[in-house]
């Protein structure tokens, strides 16, 4: 067959197609399927390299946050104490009171509690400080406290002007700490008490414990330093003797001391155990140079709370009924707070004498009080309480002590056993002279 010159042209073009077909096919389809997976290549690469960037930039960043938050938690550490530790606190109290010159008498510490506190869990103490001095030694402490390194929260402060151009009061600081801010495990030091607690001899006759003697005039000569003069009589009314509160109608009444509180012979008890409280001699006084100063804080309102005032030493024996017992008590300001007189008698009967239901006056205030005609005597008057009750919103206050005392009736038979001032001894009844002693 012969092909025409169409035909030759035709087939070529075939052929070349063919050929075309045949190279792209065989050459160019693996070329570019192979350049498609190194663009896929490159472009997992690209992503990975992007991970790794954005890696770095996070790890960056997250150094960045750690460094920040560690200079947080530094300048947070810096606010509160590594150790609220009793003994630590005393020393730097010590350097402070020093370079103020204030006269503090004593310091007194409450439970350690934690507290939540600008959403920090803080571990705290508390301490009260009384002080006496000049204003601006005053000033020089509060400067102390406030310009301290440390985060100190001074949470209360009564000061009263004893107006000869010096002032006294009390304040209440917090100390605070982060919680689980030092060694797991770790106990709080407590300071040793290095108060010295001298416990007499209970069996030593008291002062005011004698054997009495036959003659009125051997009675007055024996009796001198036991008795208050004419002049320190107590003067009462017939419409108090039935029950305590304060000074009534005037009629002539012998008085003898039982406590002057010129000596540190009391300790304070709280309850509950973390409410506060100090004794510390004051020289406002009544009689003799001091009286006793309380001061008392039960920290938050409860169903009740009671400061304790308890007498240690020599017993304090009321050998015979008294017409009533009396104590004079200063106040700063008035508060829903009974006071009350807690006696034992000679059977082991426990007995309490209200001397006032509330706390109703400023300054000095005579109380008295009737007992109950059940006490079996010899008494022993055992402490003297402060009692807030029914969850009363003021939760402090201050008093002076001075003063407590026992008053019968001219004419009234007393009996009184053991040694005479002289050394004497002797028994018998004798009789309280009408016109005093």
């Amino acid at each position: 067959m012969k092909l025409t010159k169409r035909d030759r042209k035709l087939l070529q073009v075939l052929c070349g197609t063919l050929i075309l077909l045949g190279y792209f096919h065989l050459i160019l389809d693996p070329q570019w399927q192979k350049l498609k997976e190194l663009k896929e290549v490159k472009e997992a690469y690209n992503k990975s390299i992007e991970a790794v960037e954005f890696s770095m930039e996070s790890k960056d960043f997250v150094e960045t946050e750690i460094v920040e938050i560690v200079e947080e938690v530094e300048a947070l550490q810096k606010l509160y104490f590594d150790s609220i530790d009793q003994g630590n606190i005393i020393l730097l109290m010590d350097q402070w009171i020093e370079a103020s010159g204030l006269g503090v008498p004593a310091l007194t510490f409450s439970e350690y509690r934690v507290e939540i506190l600008a959403e920090e869990e803080l571990e705290t103490i508390a301490l009260t400080v009384p002080f006496e001095g000049e204003y601006g030694e005053l000033q020089e402490l509060l400067r102390k406290i406030r310009n301290h390194e440390n985060r100190v929260l001074i949470s209360q402060l009564n000061i009263q002007n004893n107006l000869d151009g010096s002032i006294k009061g009390r304040m209440l600081l917090d100390f605070y700490k982060l919680k689980d801010n030092g060694a797991k495990g770790e106990e709080p030091f407590i300071a040793e008490d290095i108060k010295s607690v001298t416990k007499n001899n209970p069996f030593s006759p008291y002062q005011g414990f004698f054997r009495g003697v036959t003659g009125v005039e051997e009675i007055v000569e024996e009796m001198e330093g036991y008795l208050p003069t004419q002049e320190a009589l107590g003067e009462y009314g017939e419409d108090n003797i039935t029950g305590g509160g304060k000074q009534g109608p005037k009629e002539s009444n012998i008085v003898l001391g039982l406590n002057d509180f010129e000596v540190m012979d009391t300790f304070f008890v709280g309850e509950p155990r973390d409410m506060v409280g100090d004794l510390v001699l004051d020289g406002n006084a009544q009689s003799g140079k001091y009286s006793l100063l309380v001061d008392y804080d039960f920290i938050r309102p409860r169903q009740r709370s009671v400061a304790n005032v308890v007498f240690e030493g020599e017993p304090m024996m009321i050998e015979y009924a008294p017409e009533l017992l009396q104590l004079s008590i200063y106040s700063y300001g008035e508060a829903n707070h009974g006071v009350s007189l807690i006696l034992k008698d000679s059977k082991g009967q426990e007995y309490t004498v209200s001397l006032a239901q509330q706390i109703d006056w400023r300054g000095w205030e005579k109380l008295k009080a009737t007992l109950p005609k059940e006490i079996s005597y010899p008494a022993r008057l055992q402490r003297i309480t402060i009692e807030a009750r029914d969850f009363d919103p003021v939760t402090n206050g201050i008093l002076l002590l001075d003063k407590l005392e026992a008053a019968y009736q001219t004419g009234a038979v007393l009996l009184r056993e053991g040694k005479t001032s002289n050394g004497k001894e002797n028994e018998g009844i004798y009789e309280v002279p009408n016109n005093g002693i």
